[in-house]
């Protein structure tokens, strides 16, 4: 993926996908708001541990819009970084309005880490690829629930509900944020613990990520 600016895309856009033996370049990577624990994912409602704050979109989403009808004709993926369930639910409908259904475009959110649960449907219906990484709910775990609060976060990091939406799931490290190591991201996704084991099986019985019974893969 080639980074959101505009010489960027300008190239993508007349070249359109590129592919030698050495490299494959088919999608725009654009940015819908920070992370969690900045607390610049733009969240629905309040952070649960910063009252009057939800985070922020870092475009105005008249300019993801755009970009997609750009984008639409064309062989060239959108993938959009969304935290937040106030930036996957809006980069979501942004999608649905231009791919219309069913479809093998491939465009993608790339994290996808705060879902609203009215908001996993959209996936399947416009086969969107939520693409993530799951040694962020392992690395986030010590703090994500004062961010989200109980309830909210059980549909975060929802790998499974995810998962079941296209019948697949691209997981990635995110290096170099998390560590490169791909066994922690297979560890991570399917026994949701870290590289110490932390926190055993008390994880599946007491945290709110197995416990909402969306996690795992």
């Amino acid at each position: 993926m080639l980074s959101d600016n505009d010489h960027n895309w300008s190239w993508l856009k007349k070249r359109g996908v590129y592919k030698t033996d050495r490299i494959n370049i088919g999608g725009m990577k654009y940015y819908a708001d920070g992370a969690l624990g900045s607390r610049g994912a733009c969240l629905l409602h309040d952070y649960a541990d910063k009252a009057g704050w939800k985070g922020f979109l870092l475009k105005d989403k008249d300019y993801f819009a755009e970009k997609a009808a750009e984008m639409a004709n064309t062989k060239i993926q959108m993938c959009t970084h969304a935290i937040g369930d106030s930036a996957n639910r809006e980069i979501l409908r942004i999608y649905a309005q231009v791919l219309k259904g069913k479809n093998d475009k491939r465009w993608r959110i790339e994290h996808a880490q705060v879902v609203d649960s009215a908001d996993f449907g959209m996936f399947g219906n416009c086969s969107v690829v939520p693409s993530v990484q799951p040694t962020h709910a392992t690395s986030d775990m010590y703090w994500a629930g004062d961010r989200l609060g109980s309830v909210r976060v059980k549909t975060a990091y929802a790998y499974q509900q995810l998962l079941e939406q296209n019948g697949w799931l691209p997981l990635g490290t995110d290096f170099p944020v998390e560590d490169i190591s791909p066994l922690k991201t297979f560890l991570a996704a399917v026994g949701r613990v870290d590289a110490n084991n932390y926190p055993g099986a008390a994880f599946s019985r007491k945290t709110p990520f197995r416990a909402s019974r969306h996690c795992g893969a």
